[in-house]
């Protein structure tokens, strides 16, 4: 059975355990909502940094080979805080990344993102087993994004959408327009480190 509730911090809290009873604290839940909002805004400064370094300096087709060396390098890493450990992802219903394929449970909070569009939505933390998921909806909300996540042909011309099928065959992170949900940032707490 799952529940929702809303915390006092308006961050919406869903449960994917079968009982209502959990492992965490409500020091826990606490510490990730503390910790994650910080640690998104660091890798996305980060890796937009290098980006746009790229993109300027070498152009958009040279952005993507830098994406496929060296994005998962700031989206998989771990972030360590009083004993805590916290990993932090993107992930996407339309991935360009194989490794960013969404769970059942991500795809649960991006359908509840994607119907909330226009309206404010609120970060959102799950509770699934012996983790801690906290999630922050992706915007598009730069036009630079678009020379390779939007329509091809238009935004995205025919030579870096040629370089993005030759990192990622099987590439679905194309089509957006600006303002459009792209994905989620996902930061996880797991209990075997909540309990050391």
């Amino acid at each position: 059975m799952k529940y929702i509730s809303i915390l006092a911090s308006s961050i919406l809290l869903f449960s994917c355990k079968k009982e209502d009873k959990t492992l965490f604290s409500t020091e826990d839940i606490e510490d990730i909502k503390q910790h994650s909002p910080i640690i998104i805004k660091n890798t996305f400064e980060a890796l937009s940094s290098a980006l746009v370094g790229e993109i300027s300096e070498n152009g958009v087709e040279s952005a993507v080979d830098y994406c496929n060396i060296h994005a998962s390098s700031f989206t998989e890493m771990a972030f360590v805080d009083n004993n805590k450990s916290y990993k932090i992802y993107r992930v996407s219903d339309k991935n360009r990344n194989p490794n960013n394929t969404m769970s059942e449970v991500d795809l649960q909070i991006f359908n509840y993102y994607k119907e909330s569009m226009g309206q404010i939505v609120n970060d959102t933390i799950v509770i699934e087993n012996d983790k801690i998921n906290y999630y922050r909806p992706i915007q598009i909300n730069n036009p630079l994004c678009l020379q390779c996540h939007g329509k091809v042909g238009e935004t995205v011309t025919n030579e870096v959408y040629d370089k993005i099928l030759s990192k990622y065959p099987k590439d679905k992170a194309i089509n957006y327009q600006l303002n459009d949900l792209r994905g989620m940032w996902k930061v996880v707490s797991h209990l075997e480190n909540e309990k050391k």
